[in-house]
């Protein structure tokens, strides 16, 4: 397949279009991690962000109001987790399948209640993309980042800052402390159930707003399923980048840069069921490839302050 220069630069800005949701994800599940509390409910919980952010913004015409909203779902239900995980020690793979579940059977519930169907919802206020002329004038990165969504500049933002937060700051410290040694935490008068209490709220609100990059960011709408699978490939970015935001964004681009291309070839000679196989097989393809990479010690092991 031939592509033009103008049509390459496209598809590289469809693949940071697509790269966007798996991102903010990706680094939530990497913060959580870090903190030795196991992530699987990313899938569950954008898909209801996604949901809850259309809601608000077609009963109050924002975008914006749709977004804090997204937010505060996914704050939400990261509670939820966090009470399970770490307050009453369950078993976090299953917490967080639960999580999965609830939302799958919720979401179609709430579109049938609200839009009377259990497939898609009206078209609502959507989150602005952004334009400038001077950037539109410059070559090569004009046309890449030019009418970029909102969320996407805070999904640099987001990488940025918590790539500093971990490397550069007691915060961040503490945190991988907390997931790699809590009893040496501990014994350091690092409170480690708060550090991970804060790392998992704050990986629910990144999964929010991923959750309502994809409704309000790309689409103004939900429709059923619509994460598709996204969630459990952020868990898979996280894991291929080494539990690390750099890493994470790393290979959350090359999964969006996956995203975009089958996106790109549907429609052609090669059957569409097989063109939408493509992110998924990379996603296994390359999480069975890599090597070295260690998760954090005490990832997924319940902390007890009294039996440190």
């Amino acid at each position: 397949m031939y592509l033009t220069s103008d049509q390459l630069l496209s598809l590289v800005a469809a693949a940071l279009r697509q790269t966007t949701p798996l991102a903010l994800s990706a680094i939530g599940i990497t913060i959580s991690e870090a903190s030795g509390v196991i992530h699987l409910a990313a899938e569950g919980i954008m898909l209801m962000a996604a949901l809850a952010g259309v809601i608000a913004s077609y009963f109050t015409g924002s975008a914006w109001a749709g977004l804090f909203v997204a937010m505060l779902i996914g704050l939400l239900l990261a509670l939820v987790m966090g009470v399970c995980d770490i307050s009453l020690k369950a078993d976090q793979v299953i917490t967080g399948f639960g999580i999965n579940f609830l939302a799958l059977g919720t979401t179609p519930v709430l579109l049938e209640r609200v839009w009377g169907n259990r497939g898609r919802s009206d078209a609502v206020a959507g989150l602005p993309t952004l334009h400038w002329d001077w950037l539109a004038r410059m070559p090569v990165i004009g046309p890449i980042l030019d009418g970029q969504g909102v969320l996407f500049f805070l999904m640099i933002a987001v990488v940025v800052l918590t790539w500093l937060v971990f490397h550069h700051t007691p915060f961040g410290l503490r945190l991988r402390m907390a997931g790699e040694n809590p009893a040496a935490a501990a014994t350091a008068g690092v409170k480690v159930n708060l550090i991970r209490y804060i790392a998992v709220l704050s990986s629910g609100v990144l999964c929010g707003i991923a959750g309502a990059a994809l409704s309000l960011g790309q689409l103004s709408l939900f429709g059923r399923n619509m994460v598709a699978g996204r969630g459990f490939v952020a868990v898979a970015a996280n894991v291929v980048g080494g539990w690390r935001p750099i890493g994470s964004f790393g290979a959350s681009l090359l999964f969006g840069a996956a995203e975009a291309l089958q996106l790109r070839l549907q429609g052609g000679m090669l059957p569409n069921h097989f063109v939408q196989m493509i992110p998924y097989i990379l996603t296994v393809l390359v999480v069975c490839g890599i090597g070295g990479l260690r998760a954090p010690l005490k990832l997924g092991v319940s902390f007890d302050p009294e039996e440190k």
